[in-house]
């Protein structure tokens, strides 16, 4: 029951927390935008940025599942050798 409460809490978090990420998009936009119309450089960068940030929560899910896997893999393993020791 404890694992289902952390499960919920951290997805909460993450909800709350999210909701004030999105107000900067706009403004970093009309940054970017005003400052390119200027003639400057700074916001040619913006769209890999953005690229960055999208992919990097997905690399750290992935890396997360694989050690997850990998672990319960070596778990089972385990049993299964003290297992066949057994009979």
């Amino acid at each position: 029951m404890t694992k289902i409460i952390k499960i919920i809490g951290v997805m909460l978090l993450f909800v709350l927390t999210a909701t004030n990420t999105f107000a900067q998009c706009s403004v970093c936009r009309a940054g970017a935008e005003s400052n390119v119309e200027h003639g400057y450089t700074a916001g040619l960068g913006l769209n890999s940025g953005i690229i960055y940030l999208l992919c990097m929560p997905y690399i750290l899910a992935a890396i997360g599942f694989y050690i997850w896997y990998r672990q319960r893999k070596k778990n089972k393993t385990k049993l299964q050798l003290e297992q066949s020791a057994d009979y």
